[in-house]
């Protein structure tokens, strides 16, 4: 839950957490996946100044499917970061595995529409999108994942809709609010 509020004190936390986890069970495969993204939070919120901070969180996203590819969270996290990486067709196989693994996964269906998105395949990504929203209806991250999808796809009045749910849900995310202004603009 900590992730899912995206700020620096809850990614902080989290991490904590998490570090706590590994020291337990150091082949849980879930926390290692999770606290990679907490460090891809950090690089791509700008949140962290080291310039390792991406290839850390790769380097652990790498371990947890190591430790596990038969769960969906390590190839999320590794799909996330791939596509980060600009690294788009790897990071979308590792989603589409995600999804294959963890067919009712919300988090595997959001960062494949968020990937493809970002790949430039925004109508491609609205179908995996509508998913994770069906899973999960009131989850921030997703609200501003189809705000950004349809904003790709040249619908902004829709995009401007999923943009405020967003801004409404998290209001400290502020690239909600970027891409808000930008759909106004």
């Amino acid at each position: 839950s900590f992730v899912g509020q995206v700020t620096p004190e809850s990614n902080r936390q989290a991490r904590e957490v998490l570090e706590r986890a590994i020291a337990l069970d150091g082949n849980y495969a879930a926390a290692y996946s999770l606290l990679a993204l907490t460090y891809l939070l950090d690089w791509a919120l700008g949140w962290s100044r080291d310039p390792q901070t991406l290839q850390r969180a790769h380097q652990i996203a790498t371990k947890a499917v190591s430790l596990d590819d038969t769960l969906s969270i390590p190839h999320t996290g590794l799909g996330t970061i791939l596509t980060f990486m600009r690294r788009h067709d790897e990071g979308i196989l590792e989603c589409r595995k995600a999804v294959r693994l963890g067919p009712n996964d919300a988090l595997a269906h959001r960062q494949l529409g968020l990937g493809l998105a970002l790949a430039g395949r925004p109508a491609e990504a609205i179908p995996f999108l509508e998913t994770a929203l069906r899973l999960d209806p009131h989850e921030p991250l997703c609200l501003f994942a189809m705000g950004e999808a349809l904003y790709f796809a040249g619908r902004l009045a829709e995009a401007i809709a999923w943009l405020r749910r967003a801004v409404a849900a998290n209001p400290s995310f502020t690239v909600s609010r970027v891409y808000l202004a930008a759909a106004y603009s």
